[in-house]
């Protein structure tokens, strides 16, 4: 304890803090350098002299995340008492301090105080997700064996966060290695979650998964791909596709959540309904055009570039196509929007409007195959699903069913899909993780955790099944 008091006393001559702040200090740098017994004993020190800051305690929870080896009985129960009191003093908690909470009482095997603290937090906030929380409480049923409810909270975790942690990934490795026989099975169980949540696994966990799959028979190695050819096993990898399945589950849950509980912003919910009307009378379209983007892609010395509407317009006039093009307000009056109104059915939205749920109703109200030209990639909708699988079907349907209207030499113009736009080029990587015949080909990330759409072309891993 004498050391304690004289780091203390150190660190407040140094930085010229008061007591309070030098704790803070302190246990935040225990935290970084994962020094938990320091900094637990340090917390110790604190209680005996006076009572710590939240953010203190909230620090010192927070360490428990880093210490190996067992809890003795002692420890468990200081961490209960601390938990106690702090609880009879916050009855809401922070994002931070439930997910230090949740660490804590994961260590000391008090999973299901984890999962009130998660289920009071979520229904108070739906807008952060813990994901540190998460992986405490699914590492913490893997160490009991609660096997079926930590499937639960492991596929909440890869549906509404960027991914596991590289810990909770290797205690599940673990997992599979308990039982040489169900190895493949459950390893592909991860896998097939990962394709379905459009998970990117970082570096760390493939290279782990890797080593341990060619210990039980597996053929697995980093690999690249080229000309959509894995190098490896000569597979050819899948480009995103949706099936109708797919495409219906992805239809109803956006239209419910973007129009039916209103999540969309900067228009009019009068006009959107008038809209909403218009298309049930008038659908199915088998396209449906930003108008604004097409005219915006300027030559020089012109307003806007009406040429590239109209030879869009003709384009799909000889292609016998349906076309639905919707433009903003202030349009209406241009001299030659009449002329192009006679190659399609037009309508026109507030100027303050946001013109992508126009888009998204209509085309996803007409079916499948219908297409959008617009360069929004339209990410605000996507996250706005709040699920990584339906983020996955959201992507997968942009990137078979929205083009890009791109202009060519002479003032050609031309449609380009999505995915071959210069500012989105990953797109089999976007595919995300896949199986063919006896191959899966994962996509993995060497700056971390992230999604589909946040990762660089080209870092795939092979792994091909044991027998």
């Amino acid at each position: 304890m004498e050391a304690c008091k004289v780091l203390q006393k150190d660190i407040m001559k140094l930085t010229n803090y008061e007591s309070h702040i030098a704790d803070t200090f302190i246990m935040n740098m225990c935290c970084t350098e994962k020094f938990s017994n320091a900094g637990i004993s340090f917390y110790k020190f604190l209680q005996n002299c006076y009572k710590p800051s939240i953010i203190t305690t909230e620090r010192f929870l927070s360490l428990y995340n880093y210490k190996n080896g067992p809890i003795t009985e002692a420890e468990r129960e200081y961490v209960l008492q601390v938990y106690k009191e702090l609880r009879q003093e916050y009855k809401t908690l922070s994002g931070n301090l439930a997910e230090a909470c949740i660490t804590a009482l994961c260590k000391v095997g008090e999973w299901e105080e984890s999962i009130e603290i998660i289920n009071t937090f979520e229904k108070e906030d739906t807008s952060e997700f813990l994901i540190l929380g998460y992986s405490a409480l699914i590492k913490c049923l893997l160490d009991q064996g609660n096997i079926e409810l930590m499937f639960k909270y492991l596929i909440i975790c890869c549906q509404k966060s960027s991914g596991l942690q590289h810990y909770v990934c290797s205690a599940y490795l673990k997992y599979c290695l308990k039982d040489k026989q169900t190895f493949n099975t459950n390893v592909e169980k991860l896998f097939s979650l990962w394709s379905k949540c459009g998970n990117v696994a970082s570096i760390d966990t493939i290279n782990e998964f890797i080593d341990t799959c060619n210990q039980l028979g597996w053929t697995a190695q980093i690999t690249n791909i080229r000309s959509s050819v894995c190098m490896a096993c000569r597979q050819k990898l899948s480009g995103p596709s949706l099936t109708e399945e797919d495409f219906n589950i992805l239809s109803h849950s956006l239209l419910e959540k973007l129009f039916i509980d209103r999540q969309y912003q900067n228009t009019v919910p009068a006009e959107l309904n008038n809209f909403m009307k218009f298309i049930q009378a008038t659908k199915p379209y088998d396209v449906v055009l930003d108008v604004l983007n097409i005219l915006c892609m300027r030559p020089q010395n012109k307003e806007y570039n009406k040429d590239a509407l109209f030879r869009i317009l003709e384009y799909f006039k000889k292609q016998n196509k349906k076309v639905l093009a919707i433009g903003r307000h202030h349009l209406r009056s241009l001299p030659f929007i009449q002329a192009a109104a006679k190659k399609a059915t037009f309508f026109f939205v507030e100027n303050v409007s946001n013109d992508d749920p126009f888009m998204l109703y209509a085309s996803l109200t007409s079916g499948k195959n219908t297409i959008i030209v617009s360069r929004d990639f339209m990410r605000q909708h996507r996250y706005a699903l709040h699920d990584g699988h339906l983020s996955t079907l959201f992507k997968k349907w942009q990137y078979t069913q929205q083009y890009i209207c791109v202009l060519g030499k002479n003032g050609t113009v031309k449609l380009t899909e999505v995915h071959r736009c210069q500012s989105d080029l990953n797109y089999y990587f976007n595919s995300g993780a896949q199986k063919h015949g006896n191959s899966w080909h994962i996509p993995f990330s060497t700056t971390g955790l992230t999604k589909l759409d946040n990762v660089g072309h080209g870092n795939w891993a092979c792994f091909r099944i044991g027998t």
